[in-house]
């Protein structure tokens, strides 16, 4: 796996430079947390967060573009620290994820031939409700 960058803040502290669109790759930022990512079956949700282990298991029979949403969603709840999934923490974390998952420029690329939220989402390799949190996000 690559390593990636690190951005120095202030009074020591680094943070991540992740890319952002089609570049971003959950699975690289999941491993760059020290996050083991899983695949399971689950019955009722897309992920199960597992913080005592350092883990996120992923539904095994999503497709990729909805494994690769719920992962970042997850590593969304993992950052922002959520305690529990109500609804308000979900919309966080759709709108983390979505801001990682989609660059305005691969936006407005694939909206400049259709407006139909269903063909941008599958060209983005995001799912719709995760194009909706970034329309709202913004």
């Amino acid at each position: 796996m690559p390593s990636l960058p690190l951005r120095t803040l202030s009074a020591g502290q680094t943070s991540l430079i992740l890319p952002r669109g089609c570049l971003y790759d959950p699975y690289d930022h999941a491993h760059a947390l020290g996050l083991k990512v899983l695949f399971r079956a689950i019955e009722k949700d897309e992920l199960v967060m597992e913080r005592s282990y350092r883990t996120i298991v992923v539904r095994s029979d999503l497709r990729e573009a909805h494994r690769r949403t719920a992962l970042a969603h997850g590593i969304a709840h993992w950052e922002l620290m959520h305690p529990d999934d109500r609804p308000k923490h979900e919309a966080q974390a759709d709108r983390y994820a979505a801001l990682y998952l989609i660059h305005p420029r691969e936006l407005a690329e694939v909206s400049a031939w259709t407006s139909d939220p269903a063909k941008i989402a599958i060209e983005l390799g995001v799912t719709v409700r995760l194009l909706e949190a970034y329309r709202s996000a913004k």
